[in-house]
């Protein structure tokens, strides 16, 4: 439960960077989330991050910001796309799915290495040179029969933190 805890601290406080300060993190990751003396959760590495009145900026380079397993699906798919709030909304989720992956029972543990590939590794390169991918996590955000058909977590009690926040 500290995991679930963690994430939800580092959410809370990208939700008031972004509210307050008008600051877009663009870097979620499992590795910039950290457990500060007290036992919560803080984001940290912010040197990827920008203010609002920036985020207009198109990508400079052909090479997306942020962790590519955490990039959102859009981000991935569209190289001319900015980075946007729900952008970090969605990397939340997939910082979430991918420890759930990786850390629970489920009916893919057999091939959690094919697994996690497919969902957060695969990518190709267009004729323009971007790198782009994303295709299986749109399938599972688009389809939510494929989300519950591929991943029956064994075992599963929901989180008292998920269903007691919304």
């Amino acid at each position: 439960m500290q995991l679930s805890s963690l994430r939800y601290d580092a959410f809370k406080g990208h939700r008031k960077a972004w509210e307050k300060c008008g600051i877009l993190h663009r870097d979620i990751s499992g590795n910039n989330v950290m457990l500060d003396r007290w036992g919560h959760g803080v984001l940290n590495d912010w040197d990827l991050a920008r203010r609002r009145e920036e985020m207009d900026q198109a990508p400079h380079t052909h090479v997306r910001t942020g962790t590519w397993y955490f990039v959102s699906t859009l981000l991935l798919m569209k190289p001319g796309k900015r980075h946007d709030v729900h952008d970090g909304l969605e990397s939340f989720v997939l910082l979430v799915l991918f420890h759930v992956l990786s850390s629970l029972e489920h009916s893919r543990s057999e091939d959690l290495g094919v697994t996690i590939f497919e969902i957060f590794e695969r990518s190709r390169r267009t004729a323009e040179g971007y790198y782009i991918g994303g295709r299986e996590k749109n399938a599972i955000f688009a389809d939510e029969d494929v989300c519950i058909e591929c991943f029956q977590i064994k075992d599963n009690t929901p989180p008292r933190l998920v269903t007691e926040s919304f």
